[in-house]
């Protein structure tokens, strides 16, 4: 089953205009990469990633010019093999950073193709373990006024979820202390609470700000830290009672098991660019079981359904808040904060062709 091409469709994000910020980034609202993989059996496999903000079109040309030319060709039956493959024609530049998000959304296809191929879901495919997986919104902005924000966790409830992520980090503490606890007063305690400070912090500040948040009951206090602070974040671990959660800007297993050996995590949170692909998820998750640590992905969270739903120590999954439904043939479900893992071929997402044309922007390659 040999790899023919891949495609690139270059699609304007639905809604209107918007801008989104937390203690580091800001974020306009923009365009997606749709990267295809197809093969000489008629079969292909569909990943998409965002392009807005950040190295957007930096992150296109890596799969028109330096992708493409290392899959065509390729054996798309072999996902261990070609992952090799391209760890190794990219190790020169790609250890990190762009080659990895290369190299994982090149995986995500095949594993597209594999469970097309053989009529089985990519979770069926890893082992199931689960037919659902609670999924929490990334609905709380730190640019949002605390209304809005409130306004914003509420619809987010309304929608089905059970539990929502806010931003903190301001450089006052005391703004992120009233954002919690009007967003707590609102949703009551039934309702799982995620802060995220987005890597602004020192540790002293760190573990200040950690021990501060306890009292509104945080099920997780999430990458207060630079991702290469591992000794840092065991000192974090020791000195706050809130949960520990990073890992979205950790690439690979390799740089996962130095953080677990010095046990500063309780949630760790490979992300579907940077981590290096589904079965590299797959390992880190098997190398954080061995640790007690549990796994909640970040980004890609149609696809990443299928992961959890093959691990033992998951427990959640990070969706956006809103879903674009109109743009998926069958869409993944949300039904009283669980998502409804498909069982469909492969990863059970297929967009609406009439919807890619309307949204597709010239430039886009097929």
């Amino acid at each position: 089953m040999r790899i023919t091409e891949l495609e690139t469709i270059v699609i304007q994000q639905p809604g209107p205009p918007r801008v989104i910020e937390d203690s580091i980034h800001r974020i306009a609202s923009g365009r997606d990469l749709v990267v295809r993989l197809h093969t000489d059996t008629g079969i292909y496999g569909t990943f998409t990633l965002s392009i807005s903000g950040y190295g957007g079109e930096l992150t296109r040309q890596l799969f028109e010019v330096e992708m493409r030319k290392l899959v065509v060709g390729q054996d798309a039956s072999m996902p261990r093999r070609l992952r090799r493959h391209l760890f190794n024609e990219t190790e020169y530049y790609g250890v990190s950073g762009l080659g990895v998000f290369g190299i994982s959304v090149i995986d995500y296809c095949v594993w597209d193709i594999l469970g097309k191929a053989r009529d089985a879901s990519v979770a069926q495919l890893l082992g199931q373990y689960r037919t659902e997986i609670p999924a929490y919104g990334m609905v709380g902005w730190l640019n949002y006024p605390v209304d809005e924000l409130v306004v914003r966790c509420q619809r987010a409830i309304d929608a089905g979820y059970r539990a929502v992520k806010v931003k903190v980090g301001a450089p006052d503490l005391a703004d992120d202390l009233r954002r919690l606890e009007a967003v707590r007063d609102a949703l009551g305690p039934e309702i799982h609470v995620m802060v995220d400070a987005n890597q602004i912090h020192p540790v002293d500040e760190a573990i200040r700000r950690g021990n501060a948040y306890e009292p509104y009951d945080i099920f997780w206090y999430e990458e207060p830290l630079r991702p290469w602070m591992n000794t840092e974040y065991g000192e974090l671990r020791a000195a706050v009672n809130v949960p520990i959660a990073t890992g979205e800007n950790v690439y690979g297993k390799y740089a996962v098991l130095d953080l677990l050996e010095r046990r500063g995590v309780d949630i760790l949170q490979p992300d579907a660019r940077r981590a290096g692909g589904v079965m590299e998820i797959m390992e880190t998750s098997a190398l954080a079981d061995a640790y007690n640590v549990r796994i909640a992905t970040h980004g890609g969270w149609q696809h990443n359904c299928q992961l959890l739903a093959a691990m033992t120590n998951s427990i959640y999954l990070e969706a956006s808040g809103h879903t674009h439904d109109e743009c998926w043939l069958e869409p993944v479900r949300i039904v009283d904060g669980m998502v409804q893992v498909p069982d469909r071929p492969g990863f059970g997402l297929e967009y609406r062709e009439d919807w890619l044309a309307e949204r597709r922007v010239d430039g886009s390659r097929s």
